[in-house]
């Protein structure tokens, strides 16, 4: 028989769970251990595969590092929002775009970006997942 005790904890629970799965995916707001898979085409056509381990924040998520993004131009900007990073590039070195999104409360993010320069074309996609927290 169900109580009025249990029904209540019952609502708690779901309550708390609803709220978890409903919490808004956003970029990582502390520094973060992540292991990311990068997968690159080149140029020549030819792909390249690595795994690569980096400490993220909120400093690095705003301009990271071109092994995860490909090629890009000098100064270029990179917006941040909750739930993605996006980039455009647009100068003789490189054009093109890319977007990360993140899930998973930041714990998890997944991209890609497709930029040509004046050797070709250079796909990248990454998958990172944190595993632990760094310091900057």
């Amino acid at each position: 028989m169900i109580t009025k005790t249990t029904l209540i904890w019952l609502a708690v629970g779901v309550g708390a769970l609803l709220g978890l799965l409903c919490a808004p995916a956003q970029a990582r707001n502390d520094d973060r251990q992540y292991e990311v898979q990068i997968h690159r085409t080149t140029p020549d056509g030819q792909t390249h595969d690595a795994t690569t381990y980096i400490c993220m924040g909120p400093k690095q998520f705003a301009k990271p590092s071109k092994r995860l993004t490909g090629p890009r131009c000098q100064g270029q900007a990179f917006t941040l929002t909750d739930d993605a990073l996006s980039w455009t590039a647009a100068c003789d070195a490189a054009k093109g775009q890319g977007q990360w999104s993140f899930s998973h409360g930041g714990k998890t993010f997944e991209g890609r970006s497709v930029i040509d320069t004046p050797q070709g074309r250079t796909t990248t996609k990454v998958e990172g997942d944190a595993f632990g927290t760094c310091d900057l």
